[in-house]
């Protein structure tokens, strides 16, 4: 008897929990336009989900527009499949730019050593997108 008053209690929870989610889905029909919040995580640690598992191809979908037609695709995706991005990444402050960009600003722990990395993003169709500041590996952002 206790354990079907818990599986009741379960249910009601599952529900309401259930609920919460649908409305959350349907306030926010865009998901990638938050750059800070992008299903639970930033745009920089979303970015570098797809470049740890390889998905250099959706990498440039999430790459400004501005970016491709000043470096080109092509380009752009041998700097992804060649640069080294597979640090730890924690999301610190974020700054609104003047020009409409966003400026994440990330504590990174790269090979012993602690520092910031910016990343530059803007939003374009609903998506955030990155901004590339030059092709060169070890620093394209």
């Amino acid at each position: 008897m206790l354990w079907t008053k818990h599986i009741g209690i379960f249910l009601t929870l599952h529900c309401i929990s259930y609920t919460m989610n649908t409305n959350t889905l349907q306030n926010n029909p865009k998901p990638f336009s938050n750059p800070v919040l992008i299903y639970g995580s930033s745009f920089g640690n979303y970015f570098q989900m797809l470049y740890k598992t390889g998905k250099y191809e959706d990498m440039i979908r999430f790459t400004s527009s501005k970016s491709i037609n000043s470096f080109g695709s092509k380009a752009i995706l041998e700097l992804y499949e060649k640069m080294s991005f597979g640090y730890e990444l924690k999301l610190k402050s974020k700054s609104d730019n003047k020009d409409g960009s966003v400026t994440l600003n990330y504590y990174t722990f790269i090979i012993a050593t602690k520092s910031v990395l910016r990343l530059n993003v803007i939003v374009e169709n609903d998506s955030t997108k990155l901004i590339i500041a030059s092709l060169i590996q070890n620093n394209p952002f």
